[in-house]
């Protein structure tokens, strides 16, 4: 069984936390430039900026996100492809299949912290995973990430 790394709310995640190597930065360097993070935030500073947030990993099928928990953590999409489903009463349905520099979880990051979906591995993929408390100071010392995090949020809603 892998081990349980806990999120800032105190949810807990199941995937294999990855060491920061030079595949690592270079996954977290395009994932900043793809989601439009870059120059905002630079690579190289990411470990003093974001002590608490690190890389994982996930096996097809497995749960990063569970609608209905609480947790404000932010993700990146470095590899691989995630499904966003919602639960609808007994009937599921998949919002959205989300490719490499996808951004997600801002939703509840933005609002009350409560997840508004599942989202799980569609293949092996590798996440950055930027802890809430680590996102707060980012985004007080860089406010342009925080629009373009509200604007992607509106546009999911």
């Amino acid at each position: 069984m892998r081990p349980e790394w806990k999120d800032s709310r105190g949810g807990t995640d199941m995937g294999e936390k990855l060491g920061r190597d030079d595949q690592t930065l270079a996954m977290l360097r395009e994932a900043f430039r793809l989601a439009g993070f870059s120059p905002e935030i630079e690579v190289e500073d990411v470990p003093k900026l974001l002590p608490n947030s690190g890389f994982f990993a996930y096996a097809p099928d497995e749960h990063i996100i569970e609608q209905d928990e609480a947790g404000k953590d932010l993700y990146i999409l470095c590899s691989g492809q995630v499904l966003i489903t919602k639960t609808f009463g007994s009937a599921g349905v998949t919002l959205a299949v989300l490719e490499p520099g996808a951004v997600f979880g801002e939703m509840a990051l933005l609002r009350d912290g409560i997840r508004v979906a599942t989202v799980a591995a569609g293949a092996d993929c590798r996440v950055f995973r930027v802890a809430a408390r680590d996102m707060e100071s980012v985004l007080t010392s860089h406010p342009r990430l925080g629009t373009m995090l509200q604007e992607l949020a509106a546009k999911r809603t």
